[in-house]
């Protein structure tokens, strides 16, 4: 890995004189408390920029994203923050007292890093999780440089950086700050060439671990493939600031400063007969000792660990919630734990005394294993072990175990091995402070920026039912590099792009993207789901669709048919399910050619009490505008197409699909090759699909899905909702609504045209007069309804002023 110097951003200490005020914890360390905490302390604290708060009203355009981008900005306008203009690696020191109370030194050094692939030269030792990084990657947008610092550790057996930083470090900081913690936290800018080259040499000599920030370093590969190498001129024209390299602190593995503490762990909603029984169930291998002592006292518990390290031996001190004693659990001397602990992992991945706490004693006799602990419910983590034991004894916890911390050397061996460490690992302390240095991408003057894709003087914005209008941001992304579909790059944003579509559908289960219109992806349900009948409700043209389909895929299809308008209820369905006996039933949503809702959640537990019979639903236009809990409401075979509530051009379609529908698919003969849901399951597994995608439409989905998540969820559904009482409250002074009241949809109108104004007439002047397109009724209801989307990235503003220009129209005649 290379290193280099950069002109640094920091604050200006004559304006910013006590440091403290403004520095802070990295994003991930900071409590909702510590954050409130930081916003207290100083108008231009640090928190401001990496961890900003939420406020009512945000989205797309304005949120903590852009929040974080005007801050910076500002400070830098103001002269809060200034660029040092002379490019300098920065020596960085650490004095503070280690468990046991040794006062012990950091040394280390800040540099820019070239953004390299995991491999040789870069190792990580901890896994990463979606939503963490596109966070991460949201703020590097908005701010386009790096404002906290990877860990990287570094071998240095011959002490190269430590003398070439004497010199830096004898003389005062250039910035100093104190933490929570007491710790002291000094800066000096080094820029003696001969300096700078024994560092750079150093680091360059061998390979380079992540201690702290794998979910940023892997953001900003993601940011740097994004958008590319952007140069810019630095000092004298040098090109230094670049979007594929990030901001580090490199530290020595052999330097005596570095500390890594434990993390004990603490269960709860655990059978409490397993926890009882479980000292006799797991001896042997381990050998069961009672401690001496309190077990609110950890240190009897502290002292039988360090006992228990000293004898190269390994285990853990659990204390059960109404036992008087705590208890050692040690393996015996001589024991290896690469011999018990189970699968094929390396020896010291499994010599881990946390891989021993879990592989031995947690997953297999308190069922705490790997699907257990990603919800994050039933196990915590606690740096302080009077912290862990107070959860129990004040009923938080129903017990709580006690580790050693790992070892550097056992760090080493993890990532040399190609292992990623399991969770809550390593607790590196002092953690880097944030805040002190920092770096900022400019612009090059060789590379314009980003401007907005032009368009055509005839382009109307789109509030029809779909497609629907797409952002300038969406309409670059689609215009960046082709990709292969079977390169590493495809599947590194395969592997972003899927668990974000999993949380917005709030599934565990398998989601394909299939390059098709939403109908391709119900011609699969029916061809992968249905065996012989398929009960069909119709309420409209698009649910008749699905009628229309499965009849021309051979399978008989009764319907289930209400009046356009109405809602299927829930009490039909049950009625008809009793009568037939079907493989599969298909339901609409949200019926875009009446504006209607169906009632989704209640036909579910209705279908949940016919085992044999999977529910297919339509979502295209309900998906990613209002909640979808895919899993709770036991849905199938979930759809929807891109050009609706995603609001990403047309051309793929998401299917979230239950283990009941793959074993369906097993049985059913004539699957068809394109659409076939066992080989999408089969290319999942690799981050691929079995067929050639449309790659572009995957980069802008995904950039949308960060747009989704940055918005957040909940804010996005209420804006949905609001919007949507927006247009009803209009329809309803003007005109009337179409759909049976109280099924109204939530992202799009249909509205009765009651004037005498023809509904072509109003829809094609506005188009005219104002470059916005809203749609006419659907089939039968062409010339007696209009419709009007509101969904996507729609604001209250925007639909505010289109309803405006309706009012004129109308009132014009």
């Amino acid at each position: 890995m290379r290193v280099h110097p950069f002109r640094a951003i920091a604050y200006d200490t004559r304006k910013v004189p006590d440091l403290s005020a403004v520095v802070t914890q990295p994003y991930d360390k900071i409590s909702p408390a510590l954050q409130d905490a930081y916003h207290a302390r100083s108008p231009w604290n640090w928190v401001r920029i990496v961890l900003g708060r939420a406020e009512p009203g945000d989205g797309p355009e304005r949120n903590v994203y852009t929040r974080a981008r005007d801050a910076a900005d500002a400070w830098l306008r103001e002269g809060v923050l200034v660029r040092r203009e002379t490019p300098a690696i920065y020596a960085t020191t650490v004095d503070y007292a280690a468990p046991g109370g040794r006062r012990l030194r950091r040394l280390g050094f800040v540099a820019l890093a070239d953004l390299v692939e995991y491999g040789v030269a870069l190792r990580p030792h901890e896994k990463t999780l979606a939503g963490p990084k596109a966070d991460r990657l949201n703020l590097l947008r908005a701010v386009r440089g790096h404002f906290e610092s990877i860990f990287f550790l570094y071998a240095d057996p011959q002490g190269t950086a430590a003398r070439a930083l004497a010199a830096a470090t004898a003389r005062p900081p250039d910035l100093a700050a104190r933490d929570d913690d007491g710790c002291e936290h000094r800066v000096w800018a080094v820029s003696d060439p001969l300096a700078v080259a024994a560092l750079q040499g150093a680091v360059s000599a061998g390979p380079v671990v992540i201690a702290d920030g794998h979910h940023r370093y892997e953001t900003a590969l993601n940011y740097s493939r994004e958008i590319g190498r952007r140069e810019v001129g630095g000092a004298k024209g040098t090109v230094i600031e670049t979007p594929d390299r990030v901001l580090g602190t490199f530290v020595p593995l052999s330097d005596p400063g570095l500390t890594i503490l434990a993390t004990h762990r603490t269960v709860r909603g655990v059978v409490p007969e397993r926890l009882e029984a479980l000292p006799a169930r797991v001896a042997p291998p381990f050998q069961v000792a009672e401690l001496p002592g309190s077990p609110r006292d950890p240190a009897p518990a502290l002292d039988a660990l360090a006992r228990l390290a000293s004898e190269g031996r390994r285990g853990t001190v659990m204390v059960r919630a109404g036992d008087k004693k705590a208890r050692l659990l040690a393996l015996p001397a001589g024991a290896d734990p690469a011999s018990l602990v189970p699968g094929p992992r390396a020896s010291a991945w499994k010599r881990l005394d946390v891989t021993v706490l879990h592989g031995l004693l947690l997953e297999p006799h308190l069922g705490i294993g790997a699907a257990v602990l990603e919800k994050g419910e039933t196990v915590g983590y606690h740096r302080d072990p009077a912290e862990a034991l107070a959860a129990v004894s004040g009923g938080k916890a129903q017990a709580a175990f006690l580790l050693n911390p790992t070892r550097i050397e056992e760090v080493e061996a993890c990532s040399a091995a190609g292992e990623t460490m399991p969770q809550k690992s390593t607790d590196f302390y002092p953690k880097l402070l944030s805040g002190l240095v920092a770096v900022k991408f400019d612009q090059p003057a060789s590379t314009p920026a980003p401007k907005e894709v032009p368009m055509a003087e005839s382009h109307k914005r789109l509030f029809i039912p779909g497609p629907i209008e797409v952002s300038p941001e969406i309409r670059e992304a689609m215009a960046t590099p082709v990709m292969s579909h079977r390169s590493t790059d495809f599947r590194t944003l395969y592997g972003r792009l899927i668990p974000k579509l999993k949380t917005l559908l709030s599934t565990k289960g398998r989601v394909f993207v299939f390059t098709s219109s939403g109908t391709g992806a119900m011609e699969a349900a029916i061809r992968n789901c249905v065996r012989k009948r398929v009960l069909s409700t119709v309420c409209g043209a698009f649910s008749q669709r699905w009628h229309e389909i499965a009849l021309a895929c051979g399978k008989e299809a009764d319907k289930l048919e209400v009046e356009w308008g109405k809602a299927v209820k829930p009490e039909a369905v049950e009625a008809a399910l009793k009568k037939g006996s079907y493989d599969a039933i298909t339901v609409v949503h949200n019926e875009s050619s009446t504006g209607l809702m169906n009632p989704l959640p209640e036909i579910a537990a209705v279908v949940r009490k016919f085992p044999d019979v999977l529910l297919l639903v339509d979502t295209v236009s309900s998906m990613a505008g209002v909640p979808l809990s895919v899993d709770a409401w036991g849905l199938d075979v979930c759809l929807a197409s891109s050009q609706k509530a995603f609001a990403v051009p047309p051309g793929i379609a998401v299917v979230a699909v239950s283990d009941r529908t793959l074993a369906r698919a097993k049985e059913v003969p004539g699957r068809g090759l394109y659409f076939d849901f066992l080989e999408f399951a089969a290319s999942d597994e690799k981050q691929e699909t079995p067929n050639t995608p449309s790659t572009q439409h995957f980069v802008a989905l995904d950039r949308q899905m960060d747009r989704i998540l940055a918005e957040g969820l909940e804010n996005r559904w209420a804006r949905h909702r609001k919007i949507a009482e927006q247009c009803r409250a209009w329809a309803r002074k003007r005109f009337s609504l179409f759909p049976e009241a109280g099924y109204e949809s939530v992202t799009l109108s249909c509205i009765r045209n009651d004037t005498k104004l023809e509904t072509e007439k109003l829809i094609k002047t506005l188009a005219q007069t104002r470059k916005v397109q809203i749609a006419n009724g659907y089939g039968k209801l062409k010339d007696k309804t209009f419709r009007i989307a509101h969904m996507g990235d729609t604001t209250e503003k925007e639909l505010g002023e289109i309803l405006g220009w309706l009012d004129e129209i109308v009132s014009k005649g």
